[in-house]
């Protein structure tokens, strides 16, 4: 089933409740109104600590490089030292993608 995707810093949430400060990513070509789509190879800067994705969504990349979605987007893996997941809580509500 088709999700929304990511594609803004200030969507992404933090195991303690802050939102993302910034993602750095290589997609400099491809963005919604939000902001540029979020790839699986992001790294997420949060106030206190960082986070990289491990899951993705399955058909959607963007340069051979899978994309980040609501569906997919609240399993990410914390970086060894923080505690708990990051979550994809709010995406751009005009593109969908699986």
């Amino acid at each position: 089933m088709a999700g929304k995707i990511s594609s803004f810093a200030s969507g992404l949430q933090g195991a303690d409740g802050a939102r993302a400060a910034t993602v750095i990513s290589t997609n400099t070509r491809v963005q919604t109104t939000r902001g540029f789509i979020g790839l699986v190879t992001d790294s997420v800067i949060f106030p206190a600590t960082t986070g990289v994705w491990f899951l993705s969504n399955q058909r959607v990349t963007v340069n051979n490089t899978p994309t980040i979605g609501a569906s997919v987007g609240v399993y990410p893996h914390p970086v060894p030292g923080s505690s708990g997941a990051m979550l994809g809580v709010e995406s751009d509500s005009r593109v969908d993608a699986m």
